[in-house]
């Protein structure tokens, strides 16, 4: 179906802002318990503006004045901000059917790090949420319900890059593109968005051109458009709304409305690790190989590699973990087993033209 088709869309990009992919971590409910505070506060949830749950009434076209030509339209890169939090919430409906979800999203650029918050609600009512914080190469995903219940799993690699802005990334065009098109109306004075100036700009059905023929094969658009509310201090949008109405090529009603909202901008605030969630490595009594480098690393696991000799290596454990409090349980091929006051270390160990690559696996 294709309200399933949208959810699916806006869920593969929410992924893209990851280190891996985590589709699939759910949880009975989504809080936006944040870890973030500004220095020297205690870290609360940011006050997300909240999302409205009814379609809006098509943007007016008269009373304002055109809008400017498209050179006379600079809207600034996001890049150009330092730090910003962000909520994006849809509402898409297919005959009878209706789906909301929405992301928060915070982002600081120095350090580098970044949260994203996702929850949904499906038709039949039920909940979906995951969480994902990003500090500078290090990921940490939340699965499990939010709250008493809630695990972490942190993950990195050698690959991995620090969060980029991603706050366009919900958008089938930009800004610029839709106000220069010629069907956009700007109103007269200055609005104001949670306290900020900002320009209002309303735009008919006609502004999408032929881009939801996608979604409508067959059918019709029969109403939609879209409002910006463009920050004077900034030139970035602050608040966007964008909607439309049609029907399928078999006469079933399809609507779909998407709000964002963005707010303290260039605000200092900081991004932590989540209470309690361990960085990916290995832990304090479990060494690493001199040399040896690590390719990637989540909770419980690492992968190494090392151009080494196997029987060096196996050497090399068979010593350093039992100095370290471990006893050697078991060798075999390659695979060494220690234990620890209930805990086990694994390591598996593969050779290959002279170099050594290596998963260590610990358990609690």
């Amino acid at each position: 179906m294709r309200l399933k088709g949208w959810k699916g869309l806006a869920v593969l990009l929410l992924l893209s802002v990851a280190l891996i992919g985590c589709g699939g971590i759910r949880g009975a409910e989504a809080t936006p318990a944040a870890t973030v505070a500004a220095p020297g506060q205690v870290a609360t949830a940011p006050a997300a503006p909240a999302a409205p749950t009814v379609a809006p009434e098509a943007p007016a076209a008269t009373g304002g004045q055109a809008a400017p030509a498209a050179d006379d339209i600079d809207i600034a890169d996001f890049d150009s901000l330092d730090s910003y939090r962000q909520l994006v919430s849809w509402i898409v409906t297919e005959g009878e059917e209706t789906e909301e979800w929405s992301v928060t999203t915070e982002f600081v650029r120095d350090p580098a790090a970044q949260r994203t918050l996702y929850q949904g609600t499906d038709s039949s009512g039920t909940v979906t949420g995951w969480e994902i914080i990003q500090i500078g190469t290090i990921t940490y995903m939340r699965y499990g319900e939010a709250g008493e219940d809630e695990q972490w799993m942190s993950v990195t690699s050698e690959d991995a890059q620090a969060p980029q802005q991603q706050l366009s990334m919900y958008r089938m065009q930009s800004a610029d593109h839709y106000l220069s098109s010629g069907y956009c109306n700007r109103e007269r004075g200055t609005a104001d968005v949670e306290g900020r100036p900002a320009v209002h700009y309303t735009c008919s059905k006609d502004v999408f051109g032929t881009e939801l023929l996608f979604w409508l094969a067959g059918g019709k658009l029969t109403d939609g458009g879209i409002e910006y509310w463009i920050s004077t201090e900034y030139d970035v949008p602050l608040r966007t709304i964008t909607w439309w109405e049609g029907e399928d090529e078999d006469g079933v009603a399809h609507a779909w409305r998407m709000e964002e909202k963005v707010w303290d901008i260039n605000v200092p605030f900081v991004i932590e690790p989540p209470a309690g969630a361990k960085a990916p490595g290995l832990p304090e009594d479990v060494p690493l190989m001199p040399e040896a480098k690590i390719t990637s690393a989540m909770s419980g696991m690492v992968s190494f590699e090392i151009t080494a000799e196997m029987g060096d290596v196996v050497e090399y454990y068979k010593e350093a973990m039992p100095d370290n409090g471990w006893t050697l349980d078991s060798e075999y091929e390659g695979m060494l087993t220690f234990t620890k006051h209930g805990r086990q270390a694994v390591f598996m160990l593969n050779e290959d033209a002279g170099k050594i690559s290596g998963v260590i696996m610990i358990t609690e």
